[in-house]
């Protein structure tokens, strides 16, 4: 992938969508510098509850480059669960496939739960200020 790019979780997005200025801010500096995950896309795709949602969903989805799972990605996310599952910590296996997809094509990832990814090796987040 190209430098500069930023990988962008979809928290993100669903702020920008409830309207978070903060967040549409970051968005529109970063412009065509976004890559979303495959995971991402289903995630806002499973939260378009009507037909006109949804194809406004894909509209806007369309201007993204679209990070898809490859086999080297879902083992990456395989060895993050394991190296990150224990009795102090809650892993949930679409953000082990994001944060793979991040270090696998060695993006910085964008995320308002940076508390969810920040144990992760070798991952970097992204500022928010």
């Amino acid at each position: 992938m190209a430098e500069g790019l930023v990988l962008v979780d979809t928290n993100i997005f669903i702020a920008a969508f409830r309207g978070d200025g903060k967040i549409k801010k970051i968005l529109a500096g970063l412009g065509n510098q976004i890559v979303i995950s495959t995971i991402t896309e289903l995630e806002l795709y499973r939260g378009a509850k009507t037909a006109s949602r949804k194809d406004a969903l894909k509209k806007q989805l369309e201007v993204y480059a679209i990070a898809p799972l490859t086999e080297e990605i879902s083992s990456l996310a395989v060895q993050i669960m394991y190296e990150s599952i224990s009795g102090h910590q809650d892993v949930f296996v679409a953000d082990c496939l994001i944060a793979a997809t991040a270090k696998y094509l060695n993006l910085p990832l964008l995320t308002l739960n940076g508390k969810d990814f920040q144990f992760i090796k070798g991952l970097e987040l992204y500022p928010l200020d």
